[in-house]
């Protein structure tokens, strides 16, 4: 193990767990009689994993610095509620795209995707706080923030349309995004770089 492979290996890891997120997409649209909401599902869908796929790449794999062996435990095996966190929300999403049509979304289709958020932007926030070289951009209340978001969706998401919750969602995620953009232009450093 060699601490400057870690975050190209599992970078190369989750970008094909990723890519299950998108087929996802395809696959829900698949069976779909392409009404409106259906398409406007699947376009939510898909922004929603390039948000993901954004928040990893440009603010956790890049810049990772391994501080002594617990740091290479919590990288390792951080990415675990990683990976499964991007699998649920890849089930989610194409059960979403599904149901788009319905009322609400299922129960199990709420905490898919709004639990397989939660477990990945954990699971982000516990590598960064260890492992990255800006672990003072991990924030408790930014956190505590989205997580109470994506608890309230999936608790009491059956009172919306679907297509509301996966706009909430985005909404959620957009805004994650742009603070981190923010933050990094900020301090003038692109993220990119780190030294190991």
């Amino acid at each position: 193990m060699h601490p400057s492979h870690l975050p190209e290996r599992f970078g190369l890891l989750t970008l094909i767990v990723l890519g299950e997120a998108i087929i996802s997409v395809a696959t829900g649209t698949a069976d779909t009689n392409w009404q409106l909401s259906s398409t406007v599902a699947a376009v939510g869908g898909f922004a929603i994993a390039a948000c993901l796929w954004w928040i990893y790449f440009n603010f956790l794999e890049t810049s990772v610095i391994i501080r002594g062996i617990r740091s290479v435990h919590i990288y390792n095996y951080g990415h675990l509620p990683i990976l499964v966190g991007l699998i649920l929300v890849a089930v989610g999403t194409e059960h979403m795209i599904e149901e788009a049509n319905h009322t609400a979304l299922s129960t199990a289709t709420r905490w898919a995707l709004c639990g397989g958020v939660m477990l990945y932007m954990v699971a982000i926030a516990l590598i960064r706080f260890s492992a990255c070289r800006h672990s003072v951009s991990w924030c408790p209340s930014r956190l505590g923030g989205s997580l109470a978001i994506t608890f309230g969706l999936a608790v009491a998401g059956g009172l919306l349309p679907p297509l509301a919750i996966a706009g909430i969602l985005l909404a959620m995620l957009v805004g994650k995004v742009r603070l981190e953009i923010s933050q990094v232009n900020s301090t003038g450093d692109s993220g990119k770089g780190a030294q190991y």
